[in-house]
């Protein structure tokens, strides 16, 4: 099985942040995830969709062992270099794209949200 993380991309500060734990408030009024980060100098919690994009670790790493999110730009070699935002489809993760990717080859270079 594999490990289930979350990062979120805070919109007011423009941060990234590890997601420490998510929480859904019975709220049915205002659906929305309530996420705790362990980066309490600058926040502590931010609510989904209203103060946070968040992002889901797609159980995949890169050649140099890096986790790929969804939002990671990543580049991979087939007959030329390429460069796609990972994207979540109904059943897998997956470039935004034609073909299959050696993730051997695969390198995350950035995110839709700090490398636009």
């Amino acid at each position: 099985m594999r490990e289930i993380k979350f990062r979120a991309w805070d919109k007011k500060h423009k941060i990234m942040f590890q997601v420490f734990e998510l929480n859904m408030p019975d709220y049915p009024e205002h659906p929305s995830f309530v996420i705790n980060v362990r980066d309490f100098a600058v926040r502590d919690r931010l609510t989904i969709p209203d103060d946070a994009e968040l992002m889901q670790y797609t159980g995949l790493k890169d050649k140099n062992g890096i986790k790929i999110y969804e939002g990671d730009i990543v580049r991979f070699e087939t007959v030329e270099v390429n460069e796609l935002p990972i994207e979540y489809s109904l059943w897998h993760f997956q470039p935004r794209g034609w073909g299959n990717i050696d993730l051997r080859k695969t390198e995350v270079i950035g995110n839709i949200y700090e490398d636009k």
